[in-house]
């Protein structure tokens, strides 16, 4: 109970800081109150639904992006579903993605008990599920006493993560104890879990989603877009660099001059991970000595039409959300970033889908144990800093045997390891059969 008042105590006083900043956002961005009215549970009502309504929650895109097949199979049951997202980048993909399928795609609640209280009064749901590691102790809280079962569905803990959770574990347990399902993506994911408080009865490995994400079909006209842009065919290689931070822009474009220095002649996609950075990288790339285009610059209308430009540029900069999967298709080769900073890197199984050789830095805590199973399985290559990134591109670029094994070593480990969706969708099964019982 006490641990419960300080963490109210916390929120709120959270709250107070933060207002003057919310009124200036507002005043700033007056389109943006819908959605912070949402955040305090003034969430349009739905009606009362015939089947079991499930409420799925993902916090961004790369969450949302992960939830995909799993919302695919519970569309094909015909579940009435309900999506919800905290960033705003997370909410214009979920609006894109889900709808019309979805009932509603709305902002999730801040984690006080008014706005928790109001949310679930409108969307009723009967089922809830949280993608990662979505833990809201008053939401889980009010769930639980209004009878509405929760499940962690693609759970993982990453190293720093558990180094956090570590210093709470007394209040985290507390708050786990009203979850009725923990669908982790490996057995340390719930070694972890259950180290923390969770109980072990609840907790199950079910597989990482991302293994069965199949990137969205739109794409394919963006590809054919970027292809004519750039002006590559059969002999022009493509390097995708995707999910990049800051500084590993400048490492990219280094290691281009490089590799065009040896008479290979490469060009770019440059994808950076958060979209509040796209200006940034805009403006590094005007002051590169490299011609540059930006997605935001065509129209849907321009994916179907063939440009009448003859220019032809060396990079283009994917200002946009939510592409980046499909367009690892057209890639020679893929680099996948926060990783050659200290960033805890990005998911590499979106370019290992498609079969392409695939380089990443050393800093992959948020995704170890499958980073070290593509390097175990030779399914990829790790470059240590900005210097060996230049010299293993070149090497995969000049050598189309060594791009072709670890590309086919990658597709293998995607198809080897699917099944998560389908065995998440057997825990949900349980869960509904349970309540209807």
């Amino acid at each position: 109970m006490l641990l419960r008042a300080l963490y109210n105590l916390a929120l709120t006083l959270c709250l107070l800081a933060s207002f003057p900043f919310l009124l200036l956002r507002l005043i700033r961005r007056p389109q943006e109150a819908g959605a912070v009215l949402q955040k305090f549970g003034f969430i349009p009502g739905l009606p009362p639904s015939p089947r079991s309504r499930v409420w799925i929650h993902a916090v961004s895109v790369g969450e949302l992006l992960a939830a995909q097949p799993l919302i695919q199979r519970l569309r094909g049951e015909n579940f009435p579903l309900v999506i919800s997202t905290t960033t705003g980048a997370g909410h214009r993909l979920a609006l894109q993605l889900c709808r019309p399928a979805a009932e509603a795609v709305v902002f999730f609640p801040f984690d006080f008990n008014y706005s928790v209280r109001r949310s679930l009064s409108a969307i009723r749901p009967d089922l809830f599920l949280m993608v990662e590691t979505e833990i809201w102790p008053n939401f889980l809280r009010h769930c639980a006493r209004r009878g509405i079962p929760t499940l962690l569905v693609n759970g993982r803990i990453s190293d720093r993560s558990f180094g956090r959770y570590r210093l709470i574990r007394r209040f985290l347990a507390q708050s786990l104890q009203p979850v009725h399902r923990f669908c982790m993506q490996t057995s340390e994911d719930a070694r972890r879990l259950v180290s923390l408080g969770a109980d072990p009865a609840r907790v199950r490995v079910t597989g990482n989603l991302k293994y069965d994400i199949e990137p969205q079909h739109r794409p394919q006209r963006l590809n054919r877009l970027i292809r004519e842009v750039l002006g590559t065919g059969s002999k022009v290689p493509l390097l995708v660099a995707g999910s990049t931070a800051e500084g590993e822009e400048s490492m990219l474009l280094d290691a281009l001059r490089h590799v065009r220095q040896h008479h290979v002649p490469l060009k770019m996609i440059l994808a950076p991970r958060s979209p509040k950075r796209f200006q940034e990288v805009g403006d590094l790339l005007a002051q590169a000595k490299f011609t540059f285009t930006r997605r935001s610059f065509f129209g849907d209308a321009d994916l179907d039409h063939p440009l009448k430009s003859e220019v032809r540029y060396d990079i283009f900069l994917l200002d946009s959300i939510g592409d980046l999967a499909g367009v690892y298709e057209i890639a020679t080769v893929a680099f996948v970033g926060k990783s050659l900073v200290s960033g805890g890197g990005q998911n590499i199984l979106e370019p290992a889908y498609f079969g392409k050789p695939i380089l990443f830095g050393p800093s992959m805590e948020n995704f170890r144990e499958v980073a070290q199973s593509f390097l175990q399985q030779r399914a990829a290559l790790q470059v240590n800093d900005p210097v060996d990134l230049k010299r293993q591109l070149l090497h995969l670029l000049q050598n189309r045997e060594l791009r072709a094994s670890l590309g086919s070593r990658a597709s293998k480990i995607i198809s080897d390891n699917r099944g998560a969706a389908g065995n998440t969708m057997n825990e949900i099964r349980q869960i509904i059969e349970s309540m209807n019982h």
